[in-house]
């Protein structure tokens, strides 16, 4: 049994945030997944499904930005055409699940283009990842790792006799942890009504649409 590690994935995320620690929160995400047995591989075609993983995990993320600050969220993914997540290997999972429809002719469904069937995969596979993290972040909690890992760590800074809060960026995942797992972090206390009210509701269908 083969597994892709986290270094073999990390290309396919972006963060949203310059200077952010968001790539921490993509490696916690993933090992949260090697943990539950979802980066193991014994064929190609399951090779190429766990790639996909991480578009789901960048998706969540541009999800909780889009409720935590109105980032736009577009889902609009490109493959990299290179092993293992070829654009044959893409339309190999998308007719896998399309099947699972149960069209009469399943031809007529490859008129699309390969980087809109990734992103149909990636709304397709979004709860075999969402409820993973969910269920395995819950102390520090998800939304905890996720906003600090934007915002960064309060540092209290002195100039003369005047003192200041500037937030620093997390350096490792452990350190990120920590941190969250010894904050009292509330999410109706950091934004307003309808932020909040958002992520809430995000939060408590393991992710929905922006547009659900």
């Amino acid at each position: 049994m083969n597994k892709v590690p986290f270094d073999e994935v990390k290309g396919y995320f972006q963060a949203i945030w310059a200077n952010s620690a968001e790539p921490l929160f993509h490696e916690i995400a993933w090992d949260c997944l090697e943990k539950a047995g979802l980066t193991s591989y014994e064929n190609e075609k399951t090779h190429a499904l766990i790639h996909v993983y991480a578009y789901v995990i960048q998706m969540l993320c541009e999800e909780f930005s889009y409720f935590a600050y109105d980032e736009t969220c577009n889902y609009d993914y490109e493959g990299p055409d290179e092993e293992p997540l070829t654009d044959a290997a893409i339309g190999w999972l998308y007719r896998d699940v399309i099947d699972t429809v149960g069209y009469a002719n399943l031809d007529d469904c490859f008129s699309t283009s390969a980087s809109e069937m990734l992103s149909e995969l990636v709304r397709e596979l979004r709860h075999v990842v969402a409820d993973v993290l969910f269920d395995r972040l819950r102390q520090p909690p998800i939304e905890s790792l996720l906003y600090y890992s934007i915002m960064g760590e309060p540092s209290q800074t002195s100039t003369g006799n005047a003192s200041c809060v500037e937030n620093q960026p997390f350096r490792t995942k452990e350190a990120l942890l920590h941190y969250c797992a010894n904050e009292d972090f509330c999410i109706e206390d950091i934004f307003d009504f309808s932020h909040a009210s958002g992520i809430l509701r995000w939060l408590s269908c393991h992710s929905c649409a922006p547009d659900d």
